[in-house]
């Protein structure tokens, strides 16, 4: 193999571990908060054991599946799943920021529901009433400030 390809490996493999590492980060977090359910049913039973069983157990299956792999690294099969972990981990990590971006995006317009009530409660649950539950929709503006589609 030369060397270029042996580095392109190389930098997928590093590449792959640092998504898992991030996906496992925002997973862990989301949980903890409450704001997301762990759909694979092995990782829910590690993530009901304990947060530490959960990062632990996800960093060490797919660190094997990548020792694996670069085992097998002269074959065309395992660049090309090592390429393909890498698109789906940056899918997922694309998932994550996007999922981010909308929690930051309703806790802002939260925000202006509560400074349009002029820091009164009462008032903003008032206003958040009146735009109909919707997020970012307020009658003082008279338009939406969402951009969500349902």
């Amino acid at each position: 193999m030369d060397g270029a390809v042996s580095y392109g490996i190389e930098r997928q493999t590093i590449l792959l571990l640092l998504l898992n590492l991030l996906d496992g980060i925002f997973t862990t977090v989301f949980l903890q908060l409450g704001l997301a359910e762990e759909l694979n049913p092995l990782m829910r039973l590690c993530w009901e054991r304990s947060p530490l069983t959960f990062m632990a157990a996800k960093l060490c299956m797919v660190n094997v599946g990548i020792w694996l792999l670069w085992l097998n690294r002269r074959t065309r099969a395992a660049r090309l799943a090592l390429m393909a972990g890498v698109c789906v981990y940056a899918i997922v990590l694309v998932w994550h920021l996007a999922f981010l971006a909308r929690l930051a995006v309703q806790a802002s317009c939260h925000r202006l529901h509560f400074d349009l009530g002029r820091g009164d409660p009462v008032r903003a649950a008032q206003v958040f009433l009146a735009s109909g539950g919707h997020p970012c929709r307020s009658p003082t503006f008279g338009s939406s400030l969402s951009t969500r589609t349902s």
